[in-house]
């Protein structure tokens, strides 16, 4: 197919769920609620669908094509043209996006029946979907940041779409705030990247903005200047540290890791959409598209690294003692993302995305069998209430378990071979300052504790017996809700084989080293005087399945067969048990650390400054004048006026230089 004839096609991915999003928004109302759901499915299974278009379109090419459709921003020295960029790793992230999102909007069709404001709410899946298939096909810095915020616009609307329920008010705007600290050190990125020489057209006629220009010159330090490579180094470790600290907190990674927990009041479907193929993963995309920066970063690379692998160890701790199933799946997901920091922070980019894809669909299988769950318990989410559930829901058990086999790391299931191949590279690839190691290392102690927490939250839903719930209502998966899960079960177990680590088996791998990573990752290699070490995967997959093992026997042992070991630990380590159950305490480190001490110092100037100074003076001056309106006080009221407008006028002007240096 010609490039020209995908033009049309790579525009309408976005705008076609943009179009439903307005659509809804404006009209919703006056549709009937089939009609508004098959309006908003439709929109996201045509984005799916011009996906495979562009799959097959350019099944023949390996670099990408890009389509320009107008100037966005035109200056002299200044441009940004609106334009999508289709290569591999975007037509990856759209067809994930597509198809969880295609499933997810069926599902909440159904899960939606008696709410009212079901057309806000479609509308606002729509935007989400919208905004995150703009961030993976923009072609440049500016339009991928607007893509970047409208996921946090989408994120705020769905998790506080509950507007009667306090807590999901709350929820939102904890993650707002959140994502504003990350955006706006991405912001900060963006604007050096920008100011920097990198941006600079040959002859330093004007600046570039787009990926290819940007990115290219870096290819091309890395290549062919070294020295001037070299020089550019301590620039990249700033604008990578900046760019990594907004992925961080979209992906809600430590230090910014409690508002995903957080945001699990509203509907399950919002849970399944942002856990899954948006807003968490969102970061990873940004770091795995930027990757030729972070690869002359090493520093930015260790540190990716390290946090990678604590966030996915604290999210898994915490999850081994969570009695809140929804609350638990988001610490999942927490800890399932870590690992995806970690592959990047060893130069393991297909890893990321390949383990990227297998969580989406495990994970949106875990959580929307869980919202069914809940639904026929009458609403209960706490699994020490639970039990003995297989008896009501047999058929949502094997769904569940299906997911839960696949998070653990069932051997030849999605998550086994994702994880293993993450955990393979950070122990054989130089990249990492050596922190890579101890990531891997890390990684397996890890897993064991992942397998250990995901079947403790399978035993105490549905086996046993039944621990408080006296209504339950009998499990419906035959309905159009059931298929789905099924579909996600079904995929869950064979979408692995696409990454089998083995040579001319690994699909996925071939795909996306030929066409976006590894010409990237060879050249940097070479740069830093590195090289590969030779594998032996069968050796770490058997290191893998005993890791596994364990954790399976752990769980199997004290939530099954001898639930009363559970409790005597329990009781011998109480201190660490309540460290867990608090989740670290974070949120009250984050109240003595920023909330306390910035509420103090707003309140001193707002009493000092305002209070005391401003509103004090111009009192007396505003008194003068209406005791004598012709005098001097009146001269004076008016010149202080004047005073604070050439103030802020001042201050702009200080900005807009600063911002052109």
């Amino acid at each position: 197919m010609e490039e020209l004839d995908l033009k049309i096609p790579t525009l309408l991915i976005p705008l076609l769920p943009l179009t439903g999003f307005l659509i809804l928004a404006f009209w919703g109302n006056r549709l009937g609620r089939r009609s508004v759901a098959s309006l908003a499915t439709s929109a996201v299974l045509g984005s799916l669908i011009l996906g495979l278009v562009l799959l097959f379109g350019t099944l023949g090419t390996t670099g990408g094509v890009r389509f320009e459709y107008w100037k966005w921003i035109a200056g002299q020295e200044f441009e940004v043209p609106f334009a999508l960029q289709v290569d591999r790793l975007s037509i990856v992230m759209i067809l994930a996006i597509g198809l969880v999102a295609t499933l997810v909007h069926i599902h909440a069709f159904r899960a939606l029946t008696k709410d009212k404001g079901h057309a806000r709410y479609f509308a606002r899946l729509n935007l989400l979907t919208a905004a995150m298939l703009l961030l993976v096909l923009a072609d440049n810095f500016l339009l991928m940041y607007a893509g970047w915020e409208g996921v946090a616009v989408g994120t705020y609307l769905l998790i506080g779409y509950n507007s009667e329920d306090k807590l999901s008010g709350l929820a939102a705007r904890r993650a707002f705030v959140f994502n504003r600290i990350g955006d706006t050190a991405l912001l900060a990125g963006i604007i050096a990247l920008a100011a920097s020489p990198l941006a600079i057209e040959p002859g330093g006629i004007g600046r570039g903005f787009t990926y290819d220009f940007i990115l290219g010159n870096v290819t091309r330090l890395m290549t062919g200047d070294p020295e001037s490579a070299l020089e550019a180094v301590p620039l990249l470790t700033i604008v990578t540290l900046l760019f990594l600290f907004g992925a961080l907190a979209k992906s809600s990674q430590l230090p910014l890791s409690t508002w995903l927990a957080d945001s699990t009041h509203g509907p399950i479907t919002t849970d399944a959409l942002i856990q899954t193929v948006t807003t968490v993963v969102a970061g990873v995309y940004l770091v795995a598209r930027m990757h030729v920066l972070f690869l002359l970063a090493p520093a930015t690379l260790a540190t990716m690294c390290v946090i990678g692998i604590l966030t996915a160890l604290y999210g898994a701790t915490v999850a081994l003692a969570g009695a809140d199933i929804r609350r638990m799946l988001a610490y999942s997901t927490i800890s399932q993302v870590g690992f995806m920091f970690v592959a990047l922070g060893v130069g393991a980019f297909v890893a990321a995305i390949f383990h990227l894809v297998m969580h989406a669909l495990f994970k949106a299988c875990l959580i929307l069998t869980a919202g069914s769950v809940i639904e026929n318990a009458g609403g209960e989410r706490n699994i020490r209430r639970l039990g003995g559930l297989k008896h009501h829901m047999p058929k949502l058990r094997w769904v569940f378990l299906i997911g839960t086999a696949a998070l653990a790391g069932f051997p030849f299931m999605s998550g086994f071979f994702s994880l293993n191949t993450i955990l393979h590279e950070a122990l054989f690839l130089p990249l990492g300052n050596g922190w890579s190691r101890f990531a891997g290392i890390l990684g397996y102690g890890t897993v064991f504790l992942t397998t250990a927490y995901a079947y403790r939250l399978f035993y105490k839903i549905f086996e046993g017996e039944s621990r408080g719930i006296e209504e339950i209502r009998q499990d419906k998966s035959r309905s159009v809700k059931g298929a789905v899960l099924w579909i996600l079960a079904g995929l869950s177990i064979v979408a692995g084989f696409i990454g089998i680590p083995a040579q001319g088996w690994n699909l996925i791998g071939r795909y996306l080293s030929a066409g976006v990573f590894a010409e990237n990752l060879r050249a940097a290699l070479g740069f830093w005087g590195m090289s590969g070490e030779p594998s032996l995967h069968t050796i770490f997959m058997a290191i893998f399945t005993l890791m596994f093992i364990g954790g399976f026997w752990t769980s199997r042992n004290n939530h099954l067969t001898r639930p009363e070991d559970s409790k005597t630990l329990k009781i011998r380590y109480q201190g660490i048990y309540r460290l867990l159950w608090d989740e670290y305490r974070l949120d009250k480190l984050y109240r003595a650390m920023f909330i306390r001490p910035g509420t103090w110092l707003c309140g001193l100037l707002w009493r000092w400054m305002d209070e005391e100074w401003i509103d004090r003076e111009v009192g007396e001056i505003e008194s003068k004048e209406r005791a004598h309106p012709h005098s001097l006080a009146a001269v004076m009221l008016s010149e202080t006026k004047m005073t604070y407008a050439l103030y802020v006028l001042l201050g702009i002007i200080l900005v807009v230089w600063l911002a052109g240096l």
